[in-house]
C-alpha cells in the first residue's frame, strides 16, 4: 500500500527523478547544440538570369547573364544560421552591348564577392558578419573611381548613390535579387513583405507581399504581387515616352512566383523564380532566375 512507504522516501524518489529529468534535458539540449553546430556542408550553384523586355509584344531587349556561387553553411554558438557566400565565377552576358560596362560592373561585383552572412531563428537577416571588410572593399574603389573619372558629375553622383549601398548593406542585400530569392525560404512567417528594385521605373522600389502557398518535402512554393507608391510620377513618364508607341494606357502590375525543389537529403537541388512587371500590357518586363545546384565530382 502507498500509505505503506514512509513520506521521506516518496520525496527522495521524487528529488532523484528530477535530478535525472533535469540532466537528461540539459544534456539533448548540449547534443542539440553540437549537433547544429556539426552541420557543416558546401554546396556549390550555378546561376542563370533570363531577361526579356517587350514592347508591343517584340523583343525590345533579350540577356542571360549566368554566374556560380560556392555556399558554405553552418550553425554558431546562438545557434543561428551562417551563411557564406563565394562568389567564384563572376557575372557574365550572352549581350555584347553590355559588355563595356561589365569592366565597371565586375568591380563592384567584387565588393560583394565574399559575404558572412548571419541568419536569426526567424529566418531574418540578423547581420553582415563581414560588414568592415565590405566598406573597405568600397572604399578603395571609391578613391579609384573619384580619382580616374575626376571632374565627371555622373560619376560622382553614382558614387554618392553607391555610398549608401555599401555603408548600410544589410538593406542592399534584402533588395538584391538573388540573394532576397536564395534566403527568403528561412522565413519562418506564411506571409511578409520584402522590397524589390523596378526594372521598368528605375529609382522606384517595389513593395511585395510573399505568401508561402504549398510547403512539402521535397519543395516549398512561393507567390506575391507587388505595388509602387508613386504611380502617378511613373504613370506621367511612362505617357510621355512609352505610350506614343503602344498606344496602350498605364497599368501597372507585378508578380512573383518562387519554386524550391529539395533532393532526398533535403538540399536545395534547384530554385526557380518567375517574375513579370508591366507598366501595360504592351510594355512588359520578364525575368526567370534559376539555381542549379552543381554535382560534387
Amino acid at each position: 500500500m502507498l500509505l505503506s512507504i514512509p513520506i521521506r522516501k516518496i520525496h527522495i524518489r521524487m528529488l532523484s527523478f528530477l535530478f535525472f529529468f533535469v540532466c537528461l534535458k540539459n544534456n539533448i539540449n548540449k547534443l542539440d547544440l553540437m549537433d547544429k553546430t556539426m552541420k557543416t556542408m558546401t554546396l556549390d550553384y550555378a546561376i542563370e538570369i533570363a531577361s526579356l523586355t517587350e514592347i508591343n509584344h517584340q523583343t525590345l531587349y533579350d540577356e542571360i547573364t549566368s554566374q556560380k556561387w560556392s555556399v558554405h553553411y553552418f550553425y554558431d554558438e546562438k545557434r543561428y544560421r551562417n551563411i557564406v557566400i563565394d562568389v567564384v565565377e563572376l557575372p557574365h552576358s550572352n549581350a555584347p552591348e553590355v559588355h563595356p560596362t561589365y569592366k565597371l560592373f565586375n568591380r563592384l561585383n567584387s565588393i560583394f564577392q565574399h559575404l558572412h552572412l548571419c541568419i536569426d531563428n526567424d529566418g531574418k537577416l540578423y547581420s553582415v558578419v563581414n560588414k568592415k571588410e565590405i566598406q573597405d572593399k568600397w572604399e578603395d574603389i571609391r578613391k579609384e573611381l573619384l580619382s580616374e573619372y575626376e571632374g565627371i558629375k555622373q560619376v560622382k553622383k553614382m558614387v554618392e548613390k553607391l555610398d549608401y549601398a555599401y555603408y548600410a548593406c544589410e538593406g542592399t542585400l534584402m533588395q538584391s535579387l538573388l540573394h532576397l530569392i536564395f534566403l527568403v525560404r528561412y522565413r519562418e512567417e506564411n506571409c511578409f513583405n520584402i522590397k524589390l528594385p523596378s526594372v521598368l521605373n528605375e529609382g522606384e522600389l517595389i513593395d511585395i507581399e510573399l505568401e508561402s502557398t504549398v510547403s512539402e518535402r521535397d519543395r516549398q512554393y512561393f507567390c506575391g504581387k507587388g505595388y509602387v507608391h508613386h504611380q502617378s510620377s511613373m504613370k506621367k513618364a511612362y505617357d510621355q515616352q512609352i505610350k506614343p508607341l503602344t498606344q496602350s494606357e498605364f497599368d501597372y502590375g507585378f508578380a512573383i512566383d518562387i519554386e524550391y525543389v529539395f533532393n532526398s537529403e533535403h538540399r536545395v537541388q534547384k530554385i526557380e523564380a518567375c517574375i513579370n512587371e508591366q507598366s501595360s500590357d504592351r510594355f512588359v518586363h520578364k525575368k526567370t532566375v534559376t539555381f542549379s545546384l552543381i554535382p560534387k565530382e
